[in-house]
């Protein structure tokens, strides 16, 4: 139920997202959106406030099914079309990798800079 109430005060009055992945890290959150815009919300206190930090590439933006943080600032996200995308800014900045898959991703886990999956 905490975790529940923390999402809603994302989201502005009458806008609608689906979640689906988290990864915290310290006092730092990251949520990860389907929706295809604002698809990365972070927080750094706790989910008291959050701010969008969405994945654009070339003025595209991806639906996102997962995040997953191994420190502050280092991350990956994946989503539709085996997309895979690296932060080593916390996520303002996002940087495609090449898996070459064309299937979606709905899961990440890293386990450190140098391992991790995708399912």
């Amino acid at each position: 139920m905490f975790f529940f109430i923390m999402m809603l005060a994302i989201m502005p009055a009458g806008e609608k997202r689906t979640f689906h992945g988290v990864s915290t890290i310290n006092s730092y959150i990251w949520v990860s959106s389907k929706d295809t815009l604002n698809n990365v919300y972070r927080s750094m206190n706790f989910g008291d406030s959050w701010i969008k930090v969405g994945i654009n590439q070339a003025g595209h933006y991806f639906p996102i099914w997962d995040v997953d943080f191994i420190t502050e600032t280092e991350g990956w996200a994946v989503g539709d079309l085996g997309l895979v995308f690296y932060t080593s800014d916390g996520g303002f900045n996002w940087e495609m990798q090449d898996y070459g898959s064309t299937k979606y991703f709905t899961r990440v886990r890293f386990l450190d800079g140098d391992s991790g999956m995708a399912v």
